[in-house]
């Protein structure tokens, strides 16, 4: 071995933490078809949304046998009957495909999307506003993080 290679090795201490900051790391520039998703990521959830939401029929969930279900599904599914359960279930699918598109498509940062998940969950009636803030560790937790 070489001075250098050896002088090198021992400047490198794979135990200090400061070696492995995100900073370091390259900006890479956004272009091509991930810019084009960026572009077409929150139109693209937004019409999917809507599409499930109000217009889709999914043929699975008209005659839920409430035998089948098990624990909170069934106490939900007692407590509100088989319409509204119906389509607090159609509310969770369209909510959750049109946050998967905004994390794939990173449209808008992560964090971000987390946070419109719970609200949406909260405004579409999927889960109580208690339950869907409880997602966040704490019922007031996401005020600190705004």
């Amino acid at each position: 071995m070489s001075e250098k290679t050896e002088i090198k090795a021992i400047e490198y201490d794979p135990l200090d933490m400061s070696n492995y900051n995100l900073n370091k790391l390259p900006k890479r520039e956004i272009k091509g078809f991930e810019l084009f998703l960026r572009k077409i990521g929150g139109p693209l959830a937004a019409l999917a949304f809507i599409y499930l939401y109000f217009f889709s029929d999914f043929g699975f969930l008209n005659n839920i046998d409430p035998a089948t279900l098990t624990g909170r599904a069934r106490e939900v599914f007692d407590e509100v009957g088989p319409t509204v359960f119906r389509t607090m279930n159609i509310g969770m699918m369209a909510v959750f495909i049109g946050a998967i598109i905004l994390w794939m498509t990173e449209a808008v940062p992560n964090y971000l999307t987390s946070l419109i998940l719970i609200i949406a969950l909260v405004l579409t009636h999927v889960l109580p506003e208690v339950d869907a803030y409880h997602q966040l560790g704490h019922k007031v937790m996401w005020l600190n993080i705004l």
